[in-house]
């Protein structure tokens, strides 16, 4: 894609923007050889027999946790050959003498599980992105460059994505830094994925409704502490970032989740019922999306 990206890139001067989406840190896990620093052979080819269908129903089903965990090595690989990428790009945006005046966002849309418990519920074990919304999955990277930023800073308060298109605009207008620091409610994390009766999961009934949403997380000050307040139908606790000790949310902190949850707005999108073609759908179910 970045290759892609710079042939297009070079056809004209005209003003530009790009969202690049690298795959490469995405199941399955198939790092280029020279890429490759902490995987073996073994749980390579472990990896690629699990690839017959999404890993959910394979670690769920008859695959031992500890392959999965064991694969987290090669998405380790991954992630190094996804930076080598973004650094020729970045590179390649300075040699044009661009990259000044490019504001760059390097983030990712979730993260991934390899076999560990949920914070929320330990009879959950996290796989890929297909429940939860512990550190794992919500706490993503999050890189800005501004318009003729030369310094570098560390902002410690929580952020959110939702606040993309406002920096841009910021950016576009008056050529402002403004910061994805999340309103004073905090940056939320929400997903449902496993709807009842959860058909989907390889497991007897009695032990789906553990996996079943709605997942919610609120990522937010609380004094001089960041915390992060995670709940799930009867499920809630309260961890700080980053760290594997958690205790029961308080009362008030499930419901200042419920509140911020109750005050979201509908985003108004449009059902598509067109086929998406076999071949498209095989590619979707890859990559865990079913």
């Amino acid at each position: 894609y970045v290759r892609k990206f710079l042939e297009w890139y070079d056809r004209d001067d005209d003003p530009w923007a790009a969202c690049i989406n690298l795959m490469d840190a995405h199941y399955p896990y198939l790092p280029r050889d020279e890429f490759v620093t902490w995987s073996d052979n073994k749980i390579r080819g472990l990896h690629k027999e699990a690839m017959g269908g999404p890993l959910t129903t394979q670690y769920l089903g008859e695959r031992p946790f500890w392959e999965l965990m064991a694969s987290e090595d090669l998405y380790d690989d991954c992630i190094r050959q996804a930076d080598a990428y973004v650094g020729k790009l970045l590179s390649a945006l300075e040699e044009s003498k661009e990259l000044e005046d490019t504001l760059v966002v390097l983030t990712s849309d979730h993260g991934e599980g390899f076999g560990e418990y949920s914070p929320l519920n330990d009879s959950v074990r996290l796989i890929d992105h297909s429940w939860g919304i512990s550190d794992e999955v919500s706490h993503v990277p999050l890189v800005v460059k501004h318009l003729g930023q030369t310094n570098h800073e560390t902002i410690e308060a929580p952020a959110s994505l939702t606040k993309f298109p406002m920096v841009v605009r910021s950016s576009l207008e008056d050529g402002n830094t403004t910061d994805f620091v999340a309103e004073s409610t905090g940056a939320l994390t929400t997903s449902y994925r496993v709807e009842e009766p959860g058909d989907e999961l390889p497991l007897p009934e009695s032990k789906r409704d553990p996996y079943f949403g709605p997942w919610h997380a609120l990522c937010h000050k609380v004094g001089n502490d960041v915390v992060v307040d995670a709940m799930r139908r009867s499920d809630h606790v309260r961890y700080f970032p980053s760290r594997t000790v958690s205790s029961p949310s308080s009362a008030s902190g499930r419901e200042t989740i419920e509140t911020v949850v109750k005050n979201l707005t509908p985003a108004d999108m449009t059902n598509d019922s067109r086929d998406i073609g076999t071949e498209v759908q095989e590619r979707l179910n890859q990559l865990g999306y079913v």
